[in-house]
């Protein structure tokens, strides 16, 4: 027991030392001030999933998430890209070893606050790929339902709509939050229509809660029963609907069409 101690103390330390090795990488000084981002830096930051594997200790791995996440706060969009990358590489075993979520969280959702409509974007894959642990954050929540609601930018509210569902598949709060807000946007002309296509999918996450699953069922039978509604939306709502009901607890007479 204390030589599995002793190692496993050994390895956190290896663990660290990698980490440091590749801050040091990516804080190298450029050889060219004209780059938005350093050949070093993208080196770095591809070697932190090797960390993740190679050294999956909750202190580890809790150090590289704040250390990509300070990143990510005070560098440019070149290189919140390669963090947003990283963390879509991560595997939720990796990512529910964060042991500072919050801290975490509060260095990613500042640039929400940003008027840097790419930089929201980014910043919105990067929460949904969190969601595994951040699902019932209520500033999570309210940071991707604003965007939702605010964004113009085609990139930011397409980011938006897929970090939307991403929280909805893990939150048993978030659909009754975010329902109103797909109906409303479903039911304005202005809505682009693939983007009504984006946004009836999450209908599939709304089974949780009886009366949630209800609501989301009434909201795609009334799309399938408008005339005007287009054969490509009328498919993917058919799909959705038949998801939500494999999964939804409703009695088995309310499932008829």
């Amino acid at each position: 027991m204390e030589e599995t101690n002793a190692w496993t103390i050994r390895d956190q330390a290896e663990g660290h030392r990698a980490l440091l090795e590749l801050e040091a990488k990516f804080n190298k000084k450029p050889r060219s001030a004209a780059l938005s981002i350093q050949g070093s830096q993208i080196q770095a930051l591809t070697g932190f999933i090797r960390i993740f594997e190679q050294y999956p200790y909750p202190v580890v791995i809790n150090a590289a998430i704040l250390k990509l996440a300070d990143w990510f706060r005070t560098f440019n969009n070149n290189v919140k890209f390669y963090v947003y990358k990283v963390f879509k590489e991560a595997s939720d075993l990796h990512l529910t070893k964060v042991i500072n979520v919050e801290e975490t969280v509060r260095r990613i959702l500042a640039i929400l606050g940003s008027n840097d409509p790419i930089a929201r974007a980014i910043t919105l894959r990067v929460l949904g790929c969190m969601s595994m642990i951040i699902a019932e954050k209520l500033d999570v929540q309210y940071g991707i339902i604003q965007r939702l609601e605010l964004a113009t930018d085609r990139i930011e509210l397409e980011a938006a709509i897929w970090a939307g569902d991403q929280i909805c598949a893990r939150s048993s709060r978030f659909p009754s939050v975010i329902f109103s807000k797909i109906t409303d946007k479903l039911e304005h002309s202005d809505t682009p229509f693939d983007v009504k296509l984006r946004l009836v999918k999450i209908f599939r996450h709304m089974h949780q809660d009886i009366a949630m699953a209800r609501e989301a069922k009434l909201a795609c039978l009334n799309l399938l029963a408008n005339a005007d509604t287009d054969s490509r939306l009328v498919i993917v709502t058919i799909r959705t609907l038949t998801l939500l009901l494999s999964e939804a607890v409703i009695d088995r007479k309310e499932q008829v069409m």
